[in-house]
C-alpha cells in the first residue's frame, strides 16, 4: 500500500459494516463513501473559520509527516 496516499483507520465492526453496506448500495467504494460523508458533515457543521483552522491544522500535520 502507498502510504504517501492511503492510511489505515481503526472502526467499529458496526460502524465498518453500516458504511461497507451504504457504500456497496450507492456503487461507491468505501474510501469513496467515507470522503462524501466527511465533506458533507464539514459543510453542514463547521463555519467559515472552523474550516479555515482545518486547513491549517493540516498543513501543520503534513509538514511534520514530510
Amino acid at each position: 500500500m502507498d502510504t504517501t496516499k492511503w492510511k489505515s483507520i481503526l472502526a467499529t465492526r458496526k460502524v465498518y459494516t453500516e458504511l461497507a453496506a451504504l457504500a456497496r448500495i450507492e456503487g461507491r467504494t468505501i474510501s469513496g463513501q467515507l470522503r462524501l460523508i466527511f465533506e458533507a458533515w464539514k459543510q453542514e457543521n463547521l463555519s467559515k473559520r472552523d474550516l479555515q483552522l482545518l486547513q491549517s491544522e493540516v498543513e501543520a500535520v503534513e509538514n511534520v509527516v514530510n
